[in-house]
């Protein structure tokens, strides 16, 4: 009888132990992320987006410092950015400066990589993007933004080799590689050929709950996966455009004025909860290096363009991909000017400072016109901004011209390969493109510095 006493005293002993531990787990603080991809082509667009929300949102977000954001700003808005003298930029430099934002990479124009198989235009899409950033905000990432989110193992070593320590990827995508619930939102790690890569889930789950706007959703999520992180290795991260706050509700015949409100809101409340800790992504990652899981990831689409998909008559994104004409029509193209580009570059031996000026402006053109490329309804046969490739093809010529002369000056022929053909002149330094008609001027470089005039 004693016997039979003392185990049940032992049995209710280790049971108050572990609700006790249980307890304790639950009451460690759960790691969450916020990440805003900010991102427009080179067009007067970007000044509407801007007013609508980006600069109210970088506000808004400065002033919950010195809590932590992970922003990703595109090459092409960038760029606009610094033209246009944005206060939105200026935002994001102060943010640095103060070790609030931690800035992420990616492709200069968010081609979506899997879609256009010559290696080296998604290299140099990369490394324009990783030096603009270097020369623009001062900063070296270690996280990379994955465009639209296809997911390749394959990407490994392309990411990696270019000096990213992490990227994201969908949790359906995760499961789907075998990663089961209670390793979900840890850390992952997956190798390539001769690289490996973190990664971090985006948790489609909470950022619907965020998307609520409804502070008691978004604590309510986290405690839930807060009881669930028994080890402390969850990071539950919040990736969304930051178009949401504001410009899409603009585009919908809605005010603007309360969509940072709505946001702030949730944000503050999870700031002052005592169980919720905001961190950066590259620090969690850091810290759980040690502890990350391999995984073999598959091949997954994004979440969000099955559907568009399906609405044009395809299975699903990677069926659109492979089967949409217009997709084959002008990767055919971005193929043609790519190797003329790398044909006259290997021709000029980078012997020249104007030329390889000209070769780079060449990369950089032909980088911007692959804006968005194979996103569902980003563009279609017709669409200017994917057939503004063929401007490459200029200075890439002008930097034969540059480092090699030209053998009959004038020339008239089809410089952009758009069938109509243009007068091509050399004086001194200067490299011109006229109509043959009216002697319209359309293009003006320097030879021996490789600006445009």
């Amino acid at each position: 009888m004693f016997a039979v006493r003392r185990t049940r005293a032992v049995v209710i002993v280790l049971v108050l132990i572990l609700v006790l531990s249980g307890t304790a787990l639950a009451q460690d603080q759960i790691k969450t992320a916020f990440v805003f991809h900010f991102n427009q082509s080179i067009v007067p667009y970007a000044d509407v987006a801007e007013h609508a929300c980006y600069v109210e949102l970088l506000r808004m977000l400065r002033s919950l410092g010195p809590t932590p954001f992970v922003l990703h700003i595109s090459g092409t808005l960038l760029m606009e950015w610094q033209w246009s003298d944005s206060e939105a930029l200026q935002l994001v430099k102060e943010g640095i400066a103060d070790g609030q934002f931690e800035i992420l990479g990616s492709t200069l124009a968010q081609n979506i990589i899997y879609s256009i198989p010559d290696g080296m235009d998604n290299e140099w899409q990369i490394r324009l993007h990783r030096a603009m950033l270097r020369d623009v905000l001062g900063v070296e990432p270690v996280g990379f933004w994955n465009a639209e989110r296809v997911w390749d193992p394959a990407l490994t070593d392309l990411i990696a080799v270019n000096g990213y320590t992490y990227s994201f990827i969908e949790t359906p995508i995760l499961t789907k590689s075998g990663v089961e619930f209670p390793q979900l939102r840890g850390l992952h790690q997956v190798k390539g050929l001769d690289h490996s890569l973190y990664l971090v889930a985006d948790d489609l789950d909470f950022r619907n709950a965020i998307n609520q706007r409804n502070p008691a959703a978004a604590l309510g999520y986290l405690r839930v996966m807060n009881r669930r992180d028994l080890d402390g290795s969850f990071l539950i991260v919040y990736a969304e455009d930051a178009e949401a706050t504001g410009l899409w509700d603009l585009e919908a015949g809605n005010s603007p004025a309360q969509a940072v409100e709505n946001l702030r809101r949730v944000l503050v409340r999870l700031i002052e909860d005592p169980d919720v800790q905001i961190v950066k992504i590259a620090d969690f990652v850091q810290e759980q290096a040690a502890a990350a899981q391999p995984v073999a990831a598959v091949t997954g689409q994004a979440d969000w363009m099955i559907a568009p998909s399906r609405a044009r008559g395809f299975a699903d994104w990677f069926d659109y991909n492979a089967n949409a004409p217009e997709l084959e029509y002008f990767r055919d193209l971005y193929h043609k000017v790519s190797a003329y580009i790398a044909e006259v570059d290997e021709r000029i031996s980078g012997k020249h400072v104007g030329a390889n000026r000209l070769i780079h402006h060449a990369r950089l053109s032909l980088a911007i016109s692959q804006y968005e490329f194979a996103a569902v309804g980003a563009g279609g046969s017709d669409d200017a901004m994917w057939e503004l490739a063929r401007t490459a093809l200029v200075p890439a010529f002008a930097a034969e011209a540059a480092a090699l002369g030209m053998a009959d000056n004038p020339q008239i022929f089809d410089i952009n390969a758009d069938g109509i053909e243009e007068i091509v002149s050399v004086c001194g330094s200067n490299f011109f493109v006229f109509t043959p008609l009216g002697g319209k001027l359309l293009y003006w470089f320097d030879l021996s510095t490789g600006d445009e005039i």
